[in-house]
Order: structure tokens, then C-alpha cells, then sequence
């Protein structure tokens, strides 16, 4: 993740490292996770990531979709920002499977 996004993520770094499990910090249940299996041999060489920011602030989707692909696996999530999600809180979010 560039240094300049991670000022939107300082929340959920102590929510990642917090042994508790405290789950009250997000108002709605950030970790969707997609999986894809290739079944093919290896499509992908070494590990592949790319981060999906939102541009425009009104729309309903997560601020940030990441993807990371290794070997025959590829998996979606969106990481959660308690500062740029807010527009999230309370709703039912429909992610796209990219």
C-alpha cells in the first residue's frame, strides 16, 4: 500500500493487532473475502497484488479493494478504513468480484 493511504488505515492496523478480537470498532462486517482457484497448472509467477482505491468519496463501495494472487490462488478483500468507510456503516454493501 503507497505510505500516503496508510494515514486512512491507522485504525484498523490496531484493530488487525489487537488480540482481543474487539469486533465493536467497525458498525458493519468489513472482511469479505473472494477466492478463485485456476485449476490449470501455475497461471500466476510469484505474488501479484493491486489495490482498487475508490476515486469518488459518495459512492457506496469499500475505500479499498485489494487483490493478491500467488500460484493458483487469487483472493479479494477489502480492507477496512474507519475514516473513508463511514458512508458504509449501517448498509448493505455489495462488492463487485473483480
Amino acid at each position: 500500500m503507497p505510505t500516503v493511504e496508510l494515514i486512512y488505515f491507522k485504525e484498523t492496523i490496531i484493530w488487525l493487532l489487537d488480540e482481543s478480537n474487539n469486533k465493536e470498532l467497525f458498525s458493519y462486517s468489513p472482511l469479505v473475502v473472494f477466492q478463485t482457484f485456476i485449476p490449470e497448472p501455475c497461471q500466476i509467477g510469484g505474488v501479484g497484488i493491486v489495490n482498487l482505491v475508490r476515486k469518488n468519496d459518495s459512492l457506496e463501495v469499500p475505500y479499498l479493494i485489494s487483490i493478491l494472487a500467488f500460484g493458483n490462488f487469487i483472493f479479494q478483500i477489502n480492507i477496512p478504513s474507519l475514516e473513508k468507510d463511514k458512508i458504509l456503516f449501517g448498509k448493505k454493501v455489495n462488492i463487485s468480484y473483480f
